[in-house]
């Protein structure tokens, strides 16, 4: 059953072949103007989603806006984007910033996008997380590690109920958005539970989820879920240019694959010095290396403050492997060995670093630990 008592078909929770923008960190508002540093809710359009935009449109335009929806997909892929664009744009109709003719006289033609006016009110408050009718419920911060906790806690959670009891200071919609709602443990996803089932009207949770299956089943069968799907290399690259990285040829293709078609990994990882240190890793795990050329890059980039250098390393290494067990598998490495040597060797280079970061190991012993297991694979 859905939140309106019918039970819904197969084509309204079917979202076709989709791919999208970006999920930054929150952070201090940054100017709007900037659009080299925009963050979700500073961002006006979401390149790549027309279809899960549609979906939204027909749920405005048929009055049947579900209380609960579920974004989901990989982290970094827009979902936080559309979940501010959209709204915005709920907020936006209901604020008095559209047209007063409209509310008294012939309805107004339905909307083709989720656009609003960047200069309008509405835009301002959510870019400036200032909306009255909007409340953002995220990890919180720790100030003693600086940096976001591990999971959005129950004290989180709790803050919507009294948000919901509120008057909307608009008398239209309020708009609760959770990111990272997979992260939520059982006692918070409960206390969620609760208010999914007992929804103001006028209401919308979004959840974001890199992870649904992390929901309890009962929230999920109480929202409606929409899947959303990476980035085409294209558009990654295109958003890439626009935030001041331009990122041609070979590397290029590599970061988008390496990345898995989101924006967001893709941003932080295309930095000059990373881009650098993944052309190394991969020119030398593709050629006929020898010790020497392991203890170099053990020095490079498992050198004490080389934080970032080592877990490109790291990723690139096993992106290595298992993009090599994923042509094996489709029998295009016939003469490299065997597909499940591919995996034994993919499982112990994840432990082996996994290992290194737990025990906080010396990474440079990392690195030719790696090139040793390398090596086992090849004389395999």
């Amino acid at each position: 059953m859905d939140l309106f008592g019918d039970s819904p078909s197969d084509d309204d929770n079917e979202v076709p072949d989709l791919p999208e923008a970006y999920d930054a960190p929150m952070a201090a508002p940054l100017p709007v103007e900037d659009p080299a540093s925009l963050l979700p809710r500073q961002t006006a359009a979401c390149l790549g989603h027309a279809a899960v935009e549609r979906i939204l449109l027909d749920y405005v335009a048929s009055d049947r806006v579900p209380h609960g929806l579920i974004f989901a997909g990989i982290e970094g892929i827009g979902k936080a984007t559309m979940a501010y664009r959209f709204a915005r744009f709920l907020l936006h109709r209901g604020t008095g910033d559209t047209s007063q003719d409209n509310l008294f006289g012939d309805a107004p033609a339905a909307p083709e996008t989720l656009d609003i006016p960047k200069d309008s009110e509405t835009f301002r408050r959510v870019a400036q997380n200032a909306h009255p009718d909007l409340l953002t419920i995220e990890r919180p911060y720790d100030e003693s590690k600086d940096r976001q906790k591990g999971a959005v806690d129950i004290e989180e959670v709790r803050k919507i109920a009294p948000f919901l009891r509120m008057t909307a200071a608009g008398g239209g919609w309020r708009v609760v958005i959770v990111d990272d709602a997979d992260t939520m443990n059982r006692a918070a996803q409960n206390a969620l539970l609760k208010i999914l089932e007992e929804p103001p009207k006028h209401t919308v949770l979004i959840l974001i989820a890199h992870r649904p299956g992390a929901l309890i089943p009962t929230i999920r069968s109480r929202a409606r879920a929409l899947h959303f799907q990476p980035l085409a290399e294209a558009q990654v690259l295109d958003l890439l240019r626009k935030h001041g990285r331009e990122i041609q040829g070979t590397s290029g293709h590599t970061l988008v694959a390496r990345t898995a078609g989101s924006f967001g990994r893709a941003l932080r990882e295309s930095g000059p010095e990373q881009m650098e240190t993944m052309d190394s890793v991969l020119n030398l795990l593709q050629s006929d290396w020898r010790w020497t050329d392991a203890h170099v890059m053990a020095e490079t980039v498992g050198a004490y403050g080389q934080d970032r250098a080592w877990q490109t390393f790291t990723d690139c290494v096993l992106w290595f492997h298992r993009d090599k067990a994923r042509q094996k598998a489709r029998g295009g490495m016939p003469s490299a060995g065997s597909l499940a040597q591919t995996l034994k060797i993919c499982d112990k280079l994840e432990a082996h670093f996994a290992r290194t970061d737990i025990g906080n190991l010396d990474r440079r012993q990392g690195v030719l630990g790696a090139f040793a297991l390398i090596e086992e694979e090849k004389a395999a």
